[in-house]
């Protein structure tokens, strides 16, 4: 039976684990997702930041008219102060990229294909020493002729053009498709929200069309304002085309990328501190990275491990999770109570049956080995014939008291109270009423009992006088069945009061109670370590188990107490005692 109740019990930890341990990657993966989830979301407000924050200065940079790209242009209409027209081109006009810097622009260049490569901020001829004149210092104009020398180096007027429209294509891609394809990470919005959220971003600067703009007498097209990196890490390019009638011309500006970082991250550092902004290459924006792209400009954004956002403490998935685990938990409580419950059951009836069949085998026999012998006439004299019949009646009588107390205990359980007469008497006439047949079970294992009511003098019970006579018979039989011999040949009832109750104390001086059997002697069917069919003990283990049951029935209970001041084992059986007067409750 323990083996296999091990087996059980060993199947359901299994089974309990392999639950557990599915539910907790479920769990895991869950929350990594929800993460992952949160971080993008805030990933895609932190684009968008960023994307707002450099839009405006772009916006200036895409609808700068192509003339000033020259550090001083001719004006093709002007007049005097008197009115008087003044010939085309007798007026010139500074630029404003040379009267004014901005923070992110190293230089502004422009490619000709007559003229090469040239920027208003590098004038040259008459222009230059007006320049010194009036705007610029000798120091500066050196400054910008040292970029202008280095964007010379690193672009070329055919290279500009073909990376100008490898990324108009591109861009053209974007708008219409969004970002797609590729390993997306794991934290990486799904492609139609990607979509849809980098159109949303791209559309504040670039337009897929050309612009067309009336110049004086020219007419001008305006191409997008596009990024591109020169293969050095710090070397960002944003560069046009322009039509003009005439001729096609290349126009922008190198582009000062460690401010522009700097200035980038600072909109961002509230949710990410650690956040960094990486050249993204031009295959970037057809793989998974296309999902951290900035729209404007060509960098990913990487978060980093650590977010300052806060995560809410309840969301759809966490509530999901703990309702799982509670739904999990609760089925698996239930599923081990009733698994106990089996395997208790089992081993109970398994104990029943055992019981049973030993405690009728010796009774059993005997009727049957005595009424053949009867009947057979194998029995000589009357003496001996009448001691033969007083065998067989004291069997019946023990068959009796099993089938009964059988009975008794099945009513029990099931929560079927017996028919009970209860009656308010005190507690010295209810001992008396039972004490001749506790004597005479006494007198026959050869013990004396010693009654004593002084300590519940004038206290009464109300209660079934029956039952409880039983419950003192059952325990006086146990008594004679394991205290007896004794080194003090005696089993003491006393009564006594206390707190309202009035308590019958029944004390052996044999050996006692073990231990380990303490805390499972009111357990059916156990015997505290003796074997069933021990012929010097006879009994099923229900004699406890139903007293206890009886005594709770009548509103008290039964308890084992050590005895005080020597070996032995002490029961008490509690009852209320009984308010006010009358004869019956």
């Amino acid at each position: 039976m323990r083996r296999s109740r091990r087996s059980w019990w060993w199947a359901f930890g299994v089974s309990s684990a392999a639950v557990a341990g599915a539910l907790l990657w479920i769990t895991v993966t869950l929350l990594r997702t929800e993460r992952a989830e949160l971080r993008a979301r805030e990933a895609g407000q932190a684009l968008w930041w960023m994307d707002g924050f450099v839009a405006p200065f772009l916006v200036k940079e895409a609808s700068r008219p192509y003339f000033e790209y020259s550090a001083y242009y001719p004006q093709q209409t002007a007049y005097t102060r008197m009115l008087s027209e003044i010939r085309p081109g007798e007026v010139l006009t500074p630029s404003q990229l040379l009267a004014t810097r901005s923070e992110f622009v190293r230089l502004h260049f422009q490619f000709h294909p007559e003229r090469g490569l040239s920027s208003p901020e590098v004038p040259t001829g008459n222009h230059l020493d007006l320049a010194e004149a009036t705007i610029l210092s000798r120091e500066t104009v050196e400054k910008n002729e040292r970029a202008l020398a280095e964007i010379g180096r690193m672009l070329s007027p055919d290279d500009v053009r073909a990376r100008i429209l490898e990324v108009e294509g591109r861009l053209e891609r974007l708008l219409r498709e969004g970002p797609s394809g590729g390993a997306a990470r794991a934290d990486s919005p799904a492609p139609d929200a990607a979509r849809q959220e980098f159109r949303g971003r791209a559309q504040t600067v670039y337009s897929s069309k050309w612009a067309e703009a009336q110049d004086g007498v020219a007419r001008v097209e305006h191409g997008p304002l596009v990024a591109f990196w020169t293969g050095r890490e710090d070397s960002l390019v944003f560069a046009r085309r322009v039509r003009l009638p005439d001729v096609e011309i290349v126009q922008g500006f190198l582009a000062d990328w460690p401010r522009l970082k700097d200035a980038l991250l600072e909109q961002v550092s509230g949710i990410f501190p650690k956040a960094r902004l990486l050249p993204a290459p031009d295959e970037a924006a057809a793989g998974g990275a296309a999902s951290r792209l900035l729209a404007n400009v060509p960098v990913v954004l990487e978060t980093g491990d650590e977010c300052l956002a806060p995560v809410p403490w309840l969301t759809p998935a966490r509530a999901t999770i703990a309702f799982a685990w509670i739904a999990v938990i609760a089925a698996g409580i239930a599923t081990a109570l009733t698994l106990r419950s089996s395997v208790l059951f089992g081993e109970e009836r398994s104990r029943f049956a055992s019981a049973v069949t030993h405690e009728l085998r010796t009774p059993l026999t005997t009727f049957r080995m005595y009424s053949e012998m009867l009947a057979d006439g194998m029995v000589e004299g009357e003496e001996r014939r009448a001691e033969y019949h007083a065998t067989l009646k004291r069997e019946s009588e023990r068959l009796s008291r099993l089938v009964e107390s059988v009975l008794a205990y099945a009513r029990i359980e099931e929560g079927k109270k017996p028919a009970s007469r209860r009656e308010r008497m005190p507690a010295g006439a209810l001992l008396e009423r039972v004490a001749p047949a506790l004597k005479d079970r006494a007198r026959d294992a050869g013990l004396e009992l010693v009654v004593s009511c002084d300590g519940a003098a004038g206290a009464a019970v109300a209660a079934d006088a029956d039952a409880v006579g039983q419950i003192l018979f059952n325990l006086v039989d146990n008594a004679c069945k394991y205290a007896a011999p004794s080194r003090v040949p005696r089993i003491d009832i006393e009564a006594a009061r206390e707190n309202g109750l009035v308590l019958f104390r029944v004390r052996d001086h044999g050996p006692g109670v073990a231990r380990e059997h303490a805390s499972r002697i009111f357990e059916p069917f156990d015997r505290g370590g003796v074997p069933s069919g021990d012929a010097a003990r006879p009994g099923v283990g229900l004699g406890l188990a139903l007293s206890r049951g009886l005594a709770r029935d009548q509103g008290g209970d039964l308890t084992l107490d050590a005895p005080a001041g020597g070996p032995g084992a002490r029961f008490t059986l509690r009852l209320p005692e009984a308010p006010g007067s009358g004869s019956h409750v």
